[in-house]
């Protein structure tokens, strides 16, 4: 079954490690457990890849705490 899983995420469909979401403000952020990377939430049961500059924003603190 995770073979198939991994082939998902190289068409780009991904599967969060569900413990470890965290709502970042905008939107709710993971890591891929299958691939590791970093991944955001389009719609229920939809997560892709976050591009390189997400992926800087949703991890800063300031983004985080909400101040600017």
């Amino acid at each position: 079954m995770s073979l198939f899983k991994h082939i998902a995420c190289l068409i780009g469909r991904h599967d969060p490690q569900r413990r470890y979401v965290k709502w970042d403000g905008f939107r709710y952020v993971g890591t891929c457990k299958y691939c590791g990377k970093d991944i955001h939430r389009i719609a229920h049961r939809d997560w892709r890849a976050m591009d390189g500059q997400s992926a800087k924003q949703s991890k800063s603190p300031a983004t985080l705490t909400g101040s600017s």
